[in-house]
């Protein structure tokens, strides 16, 4: 696999920038085929996007979802923190107290966890009415991450009935917090898409732009990811002229090393494969075609998978 230096990384960006201004000739049935590879490829995260994750149907689902949702709480990142020592059954026992303790005298942050812990079955049997209450309360009371665990409960139908106007409501109370850049691309999603408030291609592409905007200082993963859904928008024309050129620019953008996880980000890996293959808005080039099939993730892609095997075809 060949790697590119941060100096290819940089001229690659200037120069598909550079190619807004130009005209890249595309054959027409390959540009076609291209076209409906892209959209294809959009489309492939469609369940995710609407359901996000949901519905939870058995035990299995609801504790697989419930990891994931709380992921953020029972995993907190803090690589200079001490490691706290194993409690024992005793003191487990005392710090569950307490925390029943603090959550029934109004404290917002016990009543969080105390939810948590019901949906998680750790030192409570599991009670998702019990979990959703004190969630509410703790929400109530002003807790930030209560008021983002419950939005995103609505959001996917985890112990509750999905409600997605209350859930883009909440993720809007949030943004009035600094540094949410999860909620503001997930309200971008629920703009491009209808979800819980009208079709806003406009909003979403703001939103977007402000996630995205934290990318060469954060490193955040939502960055990058933000950074994908501009060029989406850019490739299928929504709220903008459609820009197969910006398109490509900004799924390189989104796959610039040391950005998120590491640059990989195997929805823009896929498209920018589909868009070499194809002379999509750059310059047909097999041998980025087969660099960007190549990088990890990019075949876990439908699309991306039937690309290959159409070249391993006419090989």
């Amino acid at each position: 696999m060949r790697i590119l230096s941060k100096r290819r990384w940089l001229a690659g960006w200037s120069a598909l920038s550079l190619l807004a201004a130009s005209s890249v000739p595309v054959h027409a049935a390959t540009g076609k085929d291209g076209m409906q590879k892209l959209d294809a490829l959009f489309a492939e995260d469609m369940d995710f996007v609407v359901n996000q994750g949901g519905p939870y149907q058995n035990a299995e689902e609801i504790r697989r979802g419930a990891d994931t949702l709380f992921w953020s709480i029972t995993h907190p990142y803090c690589p200079h923190c001490p490691i706290a020592p194993s409690l024992s059954e005793q003191q487990e026992g005392e710090r569950l107290q307490r925390l029943l303790n603090d959550a029934r005298e109004g404290v917002p942050e016990a009543q969080h966890e105390l939810g948590v812990r019901y949906f998680l079955g750790q030192g409570l049997a599991y009670d998702a009415s019990e979990g959703v209450a004190w969630i509410q309360k703790a929400a109530d009371n002003g807790d930030i991450r209560a008021t983002l665990s419950l939005a995103e409960m609505y959001d996917s139908g985890f112990g509750v009935a999905v409600d997605k106007q209350k859930a883009a409501a909440l993720f809007q109370l949030l943004m009035q917090q600094p540094g949410n850049r999860s909620v503001t691309e997930r309200l971008g999603e629920m703009y491009e898409f209808g979800l819980g408030v009208p079709v806003d291609y406009q909003q979403a592409m703001g939103l977007y732009q402000q996630a995205a905007a934290h990318a060469a200082s954060t490193f955040s993963y939502f960055s990058q990811s933000a950074q994908f859904k501009i060029g989406r928008l850019y490739a299928q024309g929504k709220g903008v002229q459609q820009d197969y050129q910006m398109a490509a620019a900004w799924f390189l953008k989104s796959t610039e090393p040391g950005i998120g996880d590491g640059g990989m980000l195997p929805p823009s890996q896929c498209a920018l494969a589909v868009m070499y293959a194809t002379g999509l808005g750059v310059t047909f080039d097999v041998r980025e075609r087969d660099y960007w099939l190549q990088r990890p993730g990019t075949l876990n892609m439908k699309i991306c998978q039937q690309l290959e095997q159409e070249q391993e075809t006419k090989q």
